[in-house]
C-alpha cells in the first residue's frame, strides 16, 4: 500500500472515530497525566502478566521485559501526540510486527490494551495524585479528555491489529505461495520426468526404427550375399566336379604311363642282353680277325720266302715268283682288311659299352619315371579325395546359403512389422507428452485457481506475443513477453535467472522500460513482478495490438513446416522443424490468460496441434524408412487447412478478448 493510500485510510478512521481538532487537543491536555503515570501502571501490568505460564514463557528475563516496557512509552508517548503521522505510523508498525514476531496472539493482544486503557482511564479520574480541578469546567474537560483516551487507544489497538493481521495474512500468503510453488514445482518435476522419460520412449522407439531399419537393409544386404554365396558355391561346386573327373583322368594316365614305364624297364633290360651278346660277337669277331691278321703275316712271310726262292731259281722260278707276288700282294691286302676289321670292331665295342652305359642311364631313369608316376598316383588319389570333401562341404554351403536367404526373408518381414510397431510407439509416446504437457498445465491452473491465497495473479494476464529486452546484473539477453497485467509479465527466453533477481523489461515498440523482480523462472519461462503497476488501459491497448503476431507467428512456423515436408518428399531437406522450437507451441502451453482459455477456439487448438505434430513425426519416420510421403503429405496439408481455419477463429476470439477487459 502506498502512503498516499496509507494516510486516506487513516484520515478515514480519524473521521469515524470524530478526531477533530478539538478531540486532538483533549487528548493532547492529558498527555503529561499519562507519561507521568504510566510508567507505574506498566510496571503493574507485566507483574500480572507473569502470573500466566503462556505469558511468563515470553517474558522471560527482566530484560526482556525492559525492553517492552521502554518500547510502549515511546510508542504511547507518539499516540498521546496527536498527531498521527508518519513517526506515528512507523512506531504502529513496528509495534504490530514486533507484537507479530513475538508470537503474541490477538487474544491476549487486545486483554492488554483493555488492561491498560483501564488503568490509564482510573489514573486520569483519579488524577494519579494529581489535584484535578473539580469546577465545570474542568469536568467538561475531564469528560472530553476520556472518551479521546479511549478512542485513541481503539485507534491504536486498531491500528496495531491491522498491521499484526496484514503480516499474518502476508506470513499465511507467503506459505500458501510457497506451498503452491512446491506443488507446482513437484507437479512440473512430476510431469516433467514423465514427459522425460515420454522422449525417452519416443527417442527410443525412433532408435528402434531406425535399428529396424538398418537391419532390414543389412537383412537385405546379407540375403543379396547369401544368393551370391549361392551362385559361386554352385559354381564352386560344379568345378569342382570337373576337377574331380580331370583328376580321375590324371590318375588313370599316370597308372598307364608307370605302366609303359615298367614294360620300358623290361625291355630296356632285354636290350642290355642283346648289347651284350653283341658286344661279346664282336669280341669273338676280333678274335677272327686276329686270326685272319695272322695268317696274313705268315702268308706274306711265306709269300716272301717264296720270292726269294724264285729268286734263286732264276728263269724257272719266274712264273712262281708271279704268283708269289700275287700271295704277298693278298696277303698284305688281308692283313689291311683285318686292320680296318678290328678297327670296326673296336668301335662296335666301344659303341656297345657305350650303348650298355646309356641303357643303364636310362633303365635307372625310367625306374625313376616309375616311382614319381607312383608318388603321382598317390597324390591325385589324395587329391581326388579331398576334391571330393570339397565337393560335398560346397554342397553343404550351397544349402545353407538357401537357408540363410530363407531366413533373411522371414527377418525382413519381422523388421517391416517391427517397424511398424515402433511407429505406433512413437505416436503413442507424442501423444502421451503432448497430453502430459496438458495435464501440466491444467494441474498449475488448477492449483492456482484452488484458493484466493493461492492464487497469485490479482489481475487479467492478457496474452500477446512481443519482443522486448531484458537488463540484469551486467547482462543484457532478447526475450518475447508472452503475456502482461498491470503488475505482472511472462516472458520467454534462454536466460538463467534465480528468484529474486531484479531486472529491467525493455519493449522497444512501446518505448517503455519496466522493473520488476523474478518470482518464477521454469524451463526458459520467467515471472516478473513489476515494481510499478502499468495503467490497465495501456496493459489493454498492448494486448489488442500484439496479439495478432501471435496468429501470425503460428502462420509462419506453419508454412515453414509444410515447407519442410515437401523438400522432404523431394529428398532435399534436413532436419524437420521440432517442436520444442515453435515458439507458438510454447505460448500455447504457457497461455493463462482465463478469458483466453476459456474460448472454444483455444481449446479447439490443442487436438489440432497434436494431430500435425504426429503426421511430422510420420512423414519423417516414413522417409527415413525409405518409402513414399507423398500420400502423407497430403494429409498434413489437409490438417493444416483445419489448423489455419482454428487459427482465424481464435484471432477472431482473441482480439475480442483482448478489448474485453
Amino acid at each position: 500500500m502506498s502512503n498516499s493510500e496509507r494516510n486516506a485510510e487513516l484520515s478515514e478512521r480519524l473521521s469515524y472515530l470524530k478526531f477533530d481538532a478539538e478531540a486532538l487537543d483533549n487528548l493532547r491536555s492529558v498527555k503529561p497525566v499519562i507519561m507521568r503515570v504510566l510508567p507505574g501502571i506498566l510496571d503493574k501490568f507485566y507483574q500480572h502478566t507473569l502470573m500466566f505460564p503462556e505469558m511468563a514463557a515470553k517474558f522471560s528475563s527482566a530484560d526482556r521485559v525492559a525492553a517492552a516496557k521502554a518500547a510502549q512509552i515511546r510508542h504511547w508517548n507518539h499516540l498521546f501526540e496527536g498527531r498521527f503521522d508518519d513517526a506515528y505510523r512507523a512506531s504502529v508498525e513496528k509495534i504490530g510486527l514486533a507484537h507479530f514476531h513475538f508470537g503474541l496472539t490477538s487474544n491476549w493482544y487486545i486483554d492488554a490494551y483493555g488492561v491498560i486503557l483501564s488503568d490509564l482511564l482510573t489514573a486520569i479520574i483519579a488524577g494519579s495524585g494529581m489535584a484535578l480541578p473539580t469546577s465545570g469546567g474542568a469536568r467538561r474537560r475531564l469528560s472530553a479528555a476520556v472518551p479521546a483516551v479511549t478512542r485513541a487507544v481503539m485507534l491504536d489497538m486498531d491500528l496495531a491489529i491491522s498491521v499484526y493481521s496484514d503480516e499474518v495474512a502476508r506470513q499465511r500468503v507467503a506459505d500458501a505461495e510457497r506451498a503452491v510453488q512446491r506443488i507446482d514445482d513437484q507437479v512440473g518435476d512430476s510431469v516433467g520426468n514423465v514427459s522425460h522419460f515420454t522422449r525417452e520412449l519416443l527417442d527410443s522407439a525412433t532408435s528402434m526404427a531406425d535399428v529396424s531399419r538398418s537391419v532390414d537393409q543389412d537383412a537385405t544386404a546379407a540375403a543379396a550375399a547369401a544368393q551370391v554365396t549361392l551362385g559361386s558355391a554352385q559354381a564352386v561346386a560344379s568345378a569342382t566336379e570337373e576337377l574331380h573327373a580331370s583328376i580321375a583322368e590324371i590318375s588313370q594316365q599316370v597308372a598307364r604311363s608307370s605302366a609303359t614305364a615298367r614294360d620300358a624297364v623290361g625291355q630296356m633290360a632285354e636290350a642290355g642282353k642283346v648289347v651284350a651278346e653283341l658286344e661279346g660277337a664282336a669280341e669273338e669277331v676280333g678274335k677272327v680277325v686276329s686270326l685272319i691278321a695272322d695268317i696274313a703275316a705268315q702268308t706274306n712271310l711265306l709269300a716272301l720266302n717264296a720270292t726269294i726262292e724264285a729268286a734263286r731259281a732264276g728263269e724257272a722260278g719266274k712264273g712262281f715268283a708271279v704268283v708269289a707276288g700275287e700271295v704277298k700282294s693278298l696277303a698284305n691286302q688281308s692283313a689291311r682288311s683285318a686292320s680296318e676289321i678290328s678297327q670296326r670292331i673296336t668301335r662296335i665295342q666301344e659303341v656297345a659299352r657305350e650303348t650298355a652305359t646309356v641303357m643303364e642311364l636310362a633303365a635307372e631313369t625310367i625306374r625313376i619315371v616309375e616311382d614319381v608316376s607312383t608318388s603321382i598316383a598317390a597324390a591325385v588319389e589324395e587329391q581326388s579325395a579331398a576334391t571330393g570333401e570339397i565337393s560335398r562341404t560346397v554342397s553343404e554351403t550351397a544349402a545353407q546359403a538357401q537357408h540363410v536367404s530363407a531366413l533373411m526373408e522371414a527377418l525382413s518381414g519381422r523388421v517391416v512389422d517391427a517397424n511398424g510397431a515402433a511407429s505406433v510407439v512413437r505416436r503413442n509416446a507424442s501423444r502421451l507428452d503432448e497430453v502430459l504437457g496438458a495435464m501440466g498445465r491444467l494441474m498449475k491452473r488448477a492449483i492456482r485457481t484452488s484458493s484466493t491465497v493461492a492464487e497469485r495473479r490479482r489481475q487479467r494476464r492478457r496474452s500477446l506475443m512481443v519482443e522486448g529486452e531484458v537488463q540484469y546484473g551486467g547482462c543484457r539477453e532478447a526475450v518475447t513477453v508472452f503475456d502482461i497485467s498491470e503488475s505482472g509479465a511472462l516472458l520467454h527466453g534462454s536466460l538463467a535467472v534465480a528468484l529474486g533477481t531484479d531486472l529491467s523489461l525493455f519493449i522497444p515498440s512501446e518505448r517503455l522500460t519496466l522493473n520488476g523482480c523474478v518470482v518464477a523462472a521454469r524451463n526458459g519461462l520467467i515471472h516478473l513482478h513489476l515494481e510499478q503497476e502499468i495503467p490497465p488501459q495501456q496493459v489493454d491497448a498492448m494486448a489488442a495490438k500484439y496479439f495478432s503476431r501471435v496468429i501470425e507467428r503460428a502462420r509462419d512456423e506453419h508454412r515453414a513446416m509444410l515447407e519442410w515436408t515437401r523438400r522432404l518428399d523431394a529428398g532435399k531437406a534436413g532436419d524437420h522443424p521440432a517442436a520444442d522450437s515453435s515458439l507458438f507451441a510454447r505460448w500455447y502451453d504457457a497461455v493463462s490468460d482465463r478469458v483466453l482459455e476459456d474460448l472454444p477456439a483455444f481449446r479447439a487448438l490443442e487436438p489440432l496441434l497434436a494431430r500435425l505434430h504426429a503426421a511430422v513425426q510420420e512423414i519423417a519416420e516414413t522417409r527415413r524408412a525409405g518409402r513414399d510421403v507423398k500420400a502423407l503429405v497430403a494429409e498434413l496439408e489437409a490438417e493444416g487447412l483445419a489448423f489455419l481455419a482454428g487459427l482465424d477463429a481464435l484471432a477472431r476470439g482473441g482480439n475480442a478478448a483482448s478489448r474485453a477487459a
